[in-house]
């Protein structure tokens, strides 16, 4: 069965790719002899992008083009990147005025959060620094990034993650009785801001908040990580409407609604 998807789905993807390279509309023949696929194939095809409106074709017998449904997928590519330059610069920002890493992660499902990496040369300045590598997964119910994913989730979602992924001790100080992260992430959502008190490593504090769309739906989460020799407990509180406040501020630079 899968073997018959992919290889249906790869005539599908040649099919469209003959668009990207050559006249805006073309006939039956015409994708054939460009995609090298028959012409019944290639009807079939066709028919069934065109009832989804992935191809709009003039009269019962005219040539095929491109879907209006694919401006919609421009604008969310376009508004992706355009988030993501704002979220860096005031990253930036952030990591300049704090002298500390920053990072920023986006919601992927209930498995480790990848985070992308941004910091200032001034954190060069400290001799002790995290060192993360490109690609590091951060756990979800151990760091302040993760506890801002977990504590978005509906209640359902929230459900199936205890019942479904191992709650892993990284630390003493990692809460792994599920009750008890359940008030914690009830505090969570309610405060918009999350820490990592030497939960995920010893010797290394963080503090995050997450960025939401118009509906309310999480689209991003920033944070700062530090060693907690520089990010105590104090420093963590007074750090932490810094960072919920440059998330406001991703949120209005990018039309989005605020925190």
């Amino acid at each position: 069965m899968k073997q018959e998807i992919d290889k249906y789905l790869s005539k599908v993807i040649k099919i469209m790719e003959v668009f990207l390279d050559n006249k805006t509309e073309l006939n039956i023949n015409e994708i054939s002899n460009l995609s090298g696929l028959n012409k019944l194939t290639c009807s079939q095809i066709a028919s069934a992008l065109e009832k989804h409106n992935y191809l709009v074709r003039q009269g019962k017998r005219g040539s095929y083009s491109l879907g209006t449904i694919f401006m919609a997928y421009y604008y969310a590519i376009t508004s992706k990147y355009r988030f993501r330059n704002i979220a860096l610069k005031h990253l930036s920002l952030l990591s300049h005025q704090l002298k500390e890493l920053t990072l920023i992660a986006y919601p992927t499902g209930l498995d480790e959060a990848v985070p992308e990496i941004v910091e200032d040369e001034s954190v060069n300045e400290h001799s002790l620094k995290v060192n993360l590598n490109l690609g590091a997964k951060f756990s979800l119910n151990a760091t302040s990034l993760g506890k801002v994913i977990l504590g978005n989730l509906t209640e359902k979602e929230l459900e199936y993650y205890f019942e479904n992924k191992e709650i892993i001790q990284y630390t003493p100080n990692t809460i792994t009785d599920i009750n008890i992260m359940k008030s914690h992430l009830a505090a969570v959502r309610h405060d918009s801001i999350a820490f990592d008190d030497e939960e995920s490593n010893l010797g290394i504090g963080s503090v995050a908040a997450g960025v939401k769309n118009g509906d309310g739906k999480l689209i991003a989460v920033i944070s700062v990580v530090a060693p907690t020799i520089r990010l105590t407990r104090a420093k963590l509180r007074e750090v932490a409407p810094i960072v919920k406040g440059q998330a406001v501020e991703i949120s209005k630079e990018s039309g989005l609604k605020s925190l």
